[in-house]
């Protein structure tokens, strides 16, 4: 596909986002389909027909230097299509330089995967939208079917991976991929008009003034390397050299992240009000002038000798009380303070500016702006970036996470609940369920706040109506979106829980994204009782009758190397990687006959892989789970031999994620999932393993019920003393137990509220709220 007139500055016209011409090749394996042609001309397909594949990509050497073109577009285009296409050139001799604008004198080489865009298509831009919408948007699956089924009004098709025999023996079936593969290419180019991928890569190398084709790499520390060299060149500055990339071992981060307040889980039915620091970490950095210039940093010898002392000295500080120096006039050279002042600027004029057209290129340009300064603050930190200041990023944390204690102290001193934090962030229980309220609690307290600052900002973020809080960084909420009079248009949000997360089947999702309707909807707690219990014993028997589709089972998981890195013996234990090498093998087996000469993987690092786990084939006394896993294609194919194992989703799957939803839930019993499930009740496991899975958990985390090595544990640790209420005896309590005086148990037995002791021949129980009393050295 050709496009022309594709705008550099702004948003292409809907005009110029249709192609201006197109062109496919193909080859016959050994010879066309019967009624080929006569199909060919029904579905309006003109393409060029060669004997060879040394003739398919030569014609296409040939059409891409005539059309001499400014950029090239494609989905994972970087990972697979050029380094084939470098293959194939290299194999038949061709001048694979012709793909791009500069000739190279150097006899054909095959380079890097990493390279192969550079070299090959060099002079040319190079858009990969699967890297591209990896940086600009989060979704579960960043395939191209379901980005242009989100983002463009284009469905695309799977076809099945036919081999080449197969496929060319019906014209039907051979017009069919043809078509399939331009609409795909199609697909591509329009992602990247949706995504203004063109535009805001532009803005980006303009202000960086890193190179456009090094910018659309979606390389965020070469960026702000590239703006600080510039910066600090023009102000006479002169920047540290560029430092060889030395592999390290992992290690503790030499300093704190940002703070998380302990969340208050509960079902909030009031309104919560979320305050927000408008970019805190960029505005830190000039509130409290933090900059090269400004901090005074040890050098590497100097912290490796004094470790131990550096730590307890920042210890210390952290205790201390951050204030801003007071009396300094010159301020530090803070080139990030131009990216938060222009983007202020922008956005302004945006406000003012009533020309769709312009308002789209300052959004554009804001954006930009936007992603550039937020990258400032992991330059910091990054050990392998040239600016690399871990003294000036500690600084930006341990002054944050002031700013948010102190934040949450004002809001407590005004009688409000600050019910969790994170970082830029507090939510607060305004104790209403009146919007007007709420609204006019949320601007007092962003005058107080903003008042003590000159940089730092905290606005109104967004507010709940309704919200369940579980534990850090996870919680489900009815997020009000816009307001007409009284009438409030709301939608569910959902931030770290399982619904949002990949390793969990989609009908573990559906099941908990039913529950969070029933909670926040007008049903009274015993009505939702009785709603989702009824919802959950439907569910499991179509289970258990087989009426739900495979789809429902599929549980995705991405592959965090390429399959030759992955040790042989873990292999076994990860579902994701024994079916991504089924799919290796099968589309190797499965690709048309002599296309591909070189070996090239299918699957890559990054890949999502969809599987099943099924009943086990073969009645194994202890199958692994990934002798279980399997795709949809697989069971639709085994006739009936496959099926999944229903028992293994009930247990693994929609038991831990329902009963983590309900947890602060106090008035639901343990027991209630399980019951609707038709599973047996085990307590010690029922909020977070199948009892199948004892045996798999690993022996540190097993709960206290299960362990009996207790001596052996805590054999380091200080015995508790507690005084009897009943005959006023002091005994040492530990995890064995109440014992004496010489070290040996009285008794062991737990009773239900605390443990038992039988001093004095009688059994007096110890509650739990008196042994605190004592920890504590006064009543409770």
């Amino acid at each position: 596909m050709v496009y022309d007139g594709v705008k550099v500055d702004q948003a292409t016209d809907a005009k110029n986002q249709s192609p201006a011409t197109s062109c496919c090749w193909i080859r016959p394996v050994k010879q066309y389909p019967l009624q080929f042609a006569k199909t060919l001309e029904a579905n309006r397909l003109r393409p060029v027909q060669v004997r060879t594949e040394a003739e398919l990509v030569h014609s296409l050497l040939k059409y891409v230097n005539t059309m001499d073109p400014d950029l090239v577009v494609g989905h994972n285009i970087t990972g697979d299509d050029l380094f084939m296409l470098q293959s194939s050139f290299l194999r038949h001799k061709l001048s694979w330089w012709e793909m791009g604008r500069l000739r190279y004198k150097q006899p054909p080489r095959q380079f890097p995967p990493n390279e192969v865009a550079m070299k090959l298509l060099s002079g040319r831009l190079v858009v990969d939208t699967y890297t591209s919408a990896k940086e600009l948007i989060h979704e579960d699956n960043y395939s191209l079917p379901a980005l242009a089924a989100k983002y463009t009004s284009i469905r695309l098709r799977e076809l099945n991976n036919f081999s080449g025999d197969v496929l060319y023996s019906n014209a039907t079936r051979l017009c069919t991929a043809i078509q399939s593969n331009l609409i795909a290419a199609n697909a591509a180019a329009q992602l990247m008009f949706s995504l203004l991928i063109i535009p805001l890569s532009h803005q980006i190398s303009c202000i960086s003034g890193l190179p456009w084709g090094r910018c659309l790499r979606s390389n965020r520390s070469e960026r702000v390397e590239y703006y600080l060299l510039h910066g600090f060149r023009q102000k006479n500055f002169i920047t540290p050299d560029k430092q060889r990339k030395v592999k390290q071992q992992k290690r503790k981060s030499k300093y704190e992240g940002g703070l998380v307040l302990e969340p208050k889980a509960d079902l909030y039915e009031d309104f919560v009000l979320v305050l927000d620091f408008n970019s805190l970490y960029p505005s830190i950095i000039q509130e409290y002038n933090l900059c090269y210039t400004t901090v005074k940093r040890e050098k590497k010898e100097e912290e490796n000798e004094n470790e131990k002392e550096n730590e307890k000295e920042k210890e210390k500080e952290e205790r201390k009380e951050v204030e801003k120096e007071e009396g300094e006039d010159e301020d530090g050279d803070l080139l990030i303070r131009y990216l938060v002042t222009k983007r202020r600027e922008v956005k302004g004029l945006m406000k003012k500016e009533s020309n769709p057209l312009k308002r789209k290129q300052l959004d554009i340009r804001q954006l930009a702006l936007k992603i550039l300064a937020n990258s400032m603050y992991g330059c910091l930190g990054f050990t392998n970036s040239r600016f690399c200041a871990t003294a000036i990023a500690s600084t930006v944390t341990r002054v944050g996470r002031y700013i948010l204690q102190n934040t949450r102290l004002l809001a407590e001193k005004e009688g409000y609940s600050v019910i969790y934090g994170d970082t830029d962030s507090i939510m607060i229980n305004t104790a209403t369920r009146d919007y007007q309220q709420t609204m006019e609690i949320g601007r007092e307290l962003k005058n107080k706040i903003n008042k003590k600052y000159k940089y730092l900002q905290i606005d109104i973020d967004y507010v709940f109506q309704k919200m369940l809080l579980l534990k850090k960084k996870k919680y489900a909420a009815v997020k009000v979106i816009s307001v007409e009079g009284t009438r409030l248009t709301t939608q569910r949000e959902t931030r770290g829980i399982d619904l949002v997360r990949r390793d969990w089947s989609i009908l573990t999702k559906d099941a908990g994204s039913k529950l969070l309707d029933i909670l926040f909807s007008e049903e009274s707690r015993d009505e939702f009782a009785d709603q989702f219990g009824r919802y959950l014993t439907d569910l499991a028997a179509s289970m258990r009758n087989n009426l739900v589709p495979y789809e429902k089972y599929e549980i995705t998981m991405s592959l965090t190397r390429s399959l030759a890195d992955y040790r042989e013996r873990d292999i076994s234990s990860l579902p994701h990687v024994v079916v991504a090498q089924f799919i290796e093998i099968h589309s190797f087996i499965h690709s048309i006959d002599s296309l591909i000469h070189s070996f090239v993987s299918f699957t890559h690092a990054g890949d999502f892989i969809r599987y099943v786990i099924c009943y086990p084939p073969n009645a194994s006394s202890s199958p692994s789970l990934g002798s279980q896993a399997f795709t949809v294609a697989e069971i639709r194919n085994s006739n009936g031999a496959l099926k999944p194992d229903v028992d293994w989703y009930l247990r693994n799957q929609l038991l831990p994620t329902l009963s983590r939803l309900i947890a602060p839930l106090k008035d639901i019993p343990p027991s209630f999932l399980s019951h609707c499930l038709g599973l047996p009740f085990q307590p010690a496991f029922s909020s977070e393993f199948g009892a199948e899975d004892r045996g798999k958990v690993s022996f540190v985390f097993r709960t206290m019920a299960e362990r009996e090595d207790y001596a052996v544990l805590y054999e380091q640790t200080d015995a508790i003393r507690i005084k009897c209420e009943k005959c006023g005896k002091e005994r040492e309590l530990d995890v064995l137990g109440v014992r004496n005086e010489h070290g040996s148990a009285i008794c062991p037995v737990r009773g239900e509220n605390g443990v038992e002791c039988s001093a004095d021949a009688a059994i007096h129980e110890i509650t739990s709220r008196t042994a605190f009393s004592c920890m504590h050295d006064e009543p409770l």
